[in-house]
């Protein structure tokens, strides 16, 4: 059976939902729900960026502190998915990595770019921009216990990635060292 594997994007937090996050969950969840009834196997994945600078900036601006301005406005977003029936199967998948030992806390640093928002070497090359260096802590799932199963899936014909340069990156990370704790 072949899976279909649906994601949406994964906006920031830094306001409220609108229409256009209600509509991009309801048509992911359509499309999953059709795919299931026609006997595919699915795969449907969502969530939010809630570590952006673009969060810390509103949460800046609307005067409050981010942990609370920023899980006010999460919580928004979980309610969409809440109201499609996603958290427990989100919550299972959380459960069974940690009770694997997959999941851990480890501190984070890198190059930031935050009008990209995404971690790169400085200077950005799409704003000219220095970027700043950021460390957080944050949860990890420890990828070293996949390498077998991705290997195995990009390599037989189960699995198909496209576009083909996503599964160039996956063939680099396939043979670089992998930090786990």
């Amino acid at each position: 059976m072949d899976t279909l594997f649906i994601s949406t994007a994964i906006p920031f937090v830094n306001g409220a939902p609108h229409l256009g996050h209600a509509l991009e969950f309801v048509q992911a969840d359509v499309l999953a729900r059709h795919a299931r009834a026609r006997g595919s196997g699915v795969f449907l994945l969502t969530g939010t960026d809630e570590h952006a600078v673009k969060n810390v900036r509103a949460a800046a601006v609307a005067g409050r502190p981010i942990d609370e301005f920023v899980g006010a406005n999460a919580a928004r977003f979980r309610s969409l998915a809440d109201a499609l029936g996603r958290r427990p199967v989100v919550e299972a998948l959380w459960r069974r990595a940690a009770a694997a030992g997959d999941l851990y806390r480890s501190e984070y640093e890198a190059w930031y770019c935050g009008g990209c928002e995404e971690f790169r070497e400085p200077p950005c090359p799409e704003h000219d921009a220095p970027c700043e260096r950021v460390v957080e802590e944050n949860w990890f799932f420890r990828l070293s216990c996949c390498r077998s199963v991705w290997r195995f899936r990009t390599r037989s014909s189960c699995t198909t990635t496209s576009p083909p340069t996503d599964a160039r990156s996956g063939s680099r990370w396939e043979t670089r060292e992998i930090r786990t704790r």
